[in-house]
């Protein structure tokens, strides 16, 4: 599916709920923002951010994780492998965000 994953794609699924699959765990996280970047939006590509907030009480204290690639699940785009990093940590959770910058699909 990731070859699949544009804005439009994911404009579909903010607010909603992905599963961060590390190891044996699965943590919660809800996709809050969708930047798109228009400064340096070109012809045929597509630059956007996303910002996915952790809840630190189903963290059981940990993180915030580091940068790396992070397997989601997602109940109608099933699992992606995305590069995600911490960008702040709030009293009540963490942020993380991925940033695509790449040819439009379709």
């Amino acid at each position: 599916m990731t070859s699949e994953i544009s804005l439009e794609t994911f404009n579909t699924t903010k607010g909603s709920t992905y599963d961060l699959v590390l190891e044996n765990s699965t943590f919660p996280l809800e996709l809050t923002e969708i930047e798109v970047n228009a400064k340096i939006y070109k012809d045929g590509y597509e630059v956007f951010a996303l910002l996915f907030k952790s809840d630190k009480t189903e963290m059981d204290g940990q993180g915030p994780f580091e940068q790396m690639t992070m397997t989601l699940k997602h109940e109608t785009l099933g699992d992606l492998h995305i590069f995600m990093t911490p960008v702040q940590t709030m009293e009540d959770g963490h942020l993380y965000e991925a940033v695509f910058n790449r040819p439009k699909v379709g």
